[in-house]
This record gives C-alpha cells, sequence and structure tokens, in this order.
C-alpha cells in the first residue's frame, strides 16, 4: 500500500513539475507550425489521391523529406522536437491551436495549396 501510494505522489509531482526547457536542437514553436502546416497539407494531398497504401507511404515520404529539406531540417530534428513537445503537452496544444487557424484562414480565402 505504502509503495502504491508513493508511485501516485510521485506521478502527480512530475505531472505539476514545470515544462521541460527545450534544447539547443529543438525546432520553435514557430517553426513547428509552419513545418506542421507543410506536412499536414502534403498529407492530406497524398490521402485524396488514393494511391495503393505502398505507394501513398513511399510518396508521402518523399513529399515529407520536401518539406524538411524546405526548412532546412533534418527528420532526426523534427523527431526530437516533435517528442519534445510531445513531453510537454501544454505548448503542443498551442501549436495545434495555431495550426487549425493556419488552417482554417487559408480555407477561408480559398489557398489551401500545396507549396514547394
Amino acid at each position: 500500500m505504502k509503495k502504491a501510494f508513493f508511485i501516485l505522489i510521485t506521478a502527480l509531482l512530475a505531472a505539476c513539475a514545470s515544462p521541460e526547457k527545450p534544447g539547443e536542437n529543438i525546432l520553435t514553436e514557430d517553426q513547428m507550425v509552419d513545418i506542421l502546416l507543410d506536412i499536414h497539407t502534403k498529407e492530406a494531398l497524398v490521402k485524396t489521391q488514393n494511391f495503393p497504401n505502398d505507394s501513398a507511404k513511399a510518396i508521402y515520404r518523399r513529399l515529407e523529406q520536401d518539406v524538411f529539406k524546405k526548412h532546412d531540417i533534418s527528420r532526426k530534428q523534427y523527431e526530437e522536437s516533435y517528442g519534445f513537445y510531445l513531453r510537454n503537452v501544454k505548448l503542443l496544444d498551442g501549436i495545434y491551436a495555431r495550426l487549425v487557424d493556419s488552417l482554417s484562414l487559408r480555407e477561408g480565402k480559398g489557398k489551401v495549396k500545396v507549396k514547394d
């Protein structure tokens, strides 16, 4: 019983701890919004084409690499940054709120298109 109580208290304290500080290699929130906007747009493009599953994955990977190249980042940097924001949910919520706003603005202006 004491062990379960200790684990519960430790988990609660960890949940209340201040957010982790981003490392040197972590993309800023602004960068993540821009990158995720491009990534989700490319993903939607592939999904609407009804490619066979294997082809869709290959095409998406290529388009994703184009996004990384456009933003001058590596897959590793993107994955590390996304992992950081997953561990800091409040920050990730803010990023996705801005992302939804940006997509809504594009849609409202009829400018939802794939950028190169």
